[in-house]
């Protein structure tokens, strides 16, 4: 047996302990972590602060960073991100936007907005879609959009179909490609990177 853990999971540890409760109940099952995001960036949200790395080595197998550059910060082993492609035909050809991004601030608001104002200067139509974001740091900026709420995989994927161009904008400390890279080579859009 195989217990394979997500961030999600990560960022609820500190109020359900479920690391230290697989690991007792199912004592000879493997539990695989795999981060899908910078380590500092997963946010314990029982405890509010990073999710504490010496804890979850001590309950689990495997511990495994997407970001090369993170795993070898903490000491755990690199795996690049993986992605299976979802089929979205219903929507090739139809561009509603020259430019689609789609994250959390992470310290990359300030670019994206200079990223979309550059782009608007020059006729693009863009589409950043920027996620919890508070009300005071938001910048207005057309084709800029705020929400607080989580925006399901399919819109996000449909979004990225419906575009000419993926943006990928990394965060300052993060060093390999995350989904945005893997969503415009499996739909065949170009990509916009600070990589």
């Amino acid at each position: 047996m195989c217990f394979l853990i997500l961030d999600k999971w990560l960022r609820m540890e500190g109020g359900i302990a479920l690391l230290p409760y697989l690991r007792e109940h199912y004592p000879d099952a493997m539990i695989v972590c795999y981060a899908q995001d910078l380590l500092e960036k997963i946010e314990d949200l029982y405890w509010k602060r990073a999710v504490d790395v010496d804890y979850v080595k001590r309950y689990t197998d495997l511990f495994v960073s997407y970001d090369k550059d993170d795993a070898a910060r903490y000491g755990i082993l690199y795996y690049p991100t993986v992605y299976s492609p979802i089929c979205m035909d219903g929507v090739k050809g139809n561009y509603r936007y020259d430019l689609f991004f789609l994250g959390r601030d992470k310290g990359r608001l300030g670019k994206l907005v200079d990223i979309c104002r550059a782009a608007k200067d020059r006729g693009l139509k863009c589409r950043f879609v920027m996620l919890g974001v508070p009300l005071k740091d938001r910048i207005e900026c057309e084709g800029m959009e705020y929400e607080d709420c989580a925006v399901p995989y399919m819109e996000n994927l449909r979004c990225c179909a419906e575009s000419r161009c993926v943006v990928e904008l990394l965060q300052t400390q993060a060093s390999s490609p995350t989904y945005r890279t893997w969503e415009a080579i499996s739909l065949n859009r170009k990509l916009l990177t600070n990589q």
